[in-house]
């Protein structure tokens, strides 16, 4: 495990490398072996792995960022083979996506325009957490529950 600087944590994902071995993909057991390490793609930043796991990706401009053919978001291809629960997009409306990584596998199409190969979860795929909603929660199986 490299680190990048003192406070930014491990490196993962191809460790912010260029040329030969850049996006390789990181040697963790599980996520909770490098939680808040920083996830690279062509040397920067892309996103950390928080506390529970998942891949999380920060100030996303969805007019931006999103796709548009396929509709859905992207992830470098070699971040879905860090042992990670899934995807988390927080983006600067407030939305909240989430996506497991069997959906990725599943679901995700193989694109690379320009920005290294990458897998593209189409939109219906992902849960999304609007700001001001309330979190969805289980019913009770039983009535009289």
């Amino acid at each position: 495990m490299t680190t990048r600087a003192r406070n930014e944590g491990p490196a993962v994902a191809g460790g912010g490398r260029t040329g030969k071995g850049a996006g390789a993909p990181a040697r963790f057991q599980d996520s909770t072996a490098c939680v808040g390490c920083q996830v690279y793609a062509q040397g920067r930043v892309v996103g950390r792995i928080a506390a529970d796991g998942w891949l999380e990706k920060t100030g996303l401009d969805p007019a931006r960022h999103r796709l548009r053919k396929p509709e859905g978001w992207a992830t470098d291809i070699a971040h879905l083979g860090l042992p990670i629960r899934g995807v988390r997009l927080l983006t600067v409306d407030g939305d909240v996506l989430e996506a497991p990584i069997a959906l990725w596998r599943r679901y995700g199409i193989r694109v690379e325009r320009g920005h290294g190969v990458q897998i593209v979860l189409p939109t219906r795929y992902w849960v999304v957490r609007r700001p001001g909603e309330p979190a969805a929660r289980q019913l009770p199986l039983f009535a009289g529950v």
